[in-house]
């Protein structure tokens, strides 16, 4: 969960991966960015009634960050 919050706070939206959800007449919106051990994860969330946000889930693309 601490890395989800992080790059949460941190990540970038990713619009290309936004996805309109017909089921439940919502949008899921895809946050992107490096946790705090170099690893890349994008997290998919939406927003229900405006005021509550829920985490779809969560995922690594890559592997860890070489770092310099």
């Amino acid at each position: 969960m601490p890395e989800i919050l992080h790059v949460l706070k941190n990540g970038r939206h990713e619009k290309r991966k936004d996805h309109f959800d017909e089921t439940f007449n919502s949008w899921n919106y895809a946050i992107r960015g490096w946790t705090l051990d170099g690893l890349d994860l994008r997290v998919i969330v939406s927003f229900e009634m405006e005021t509550h946000l829920l985490i779809i889930t969560a995922f690594y693309l890559e592997k860890r960050k070489e770092k310099k």
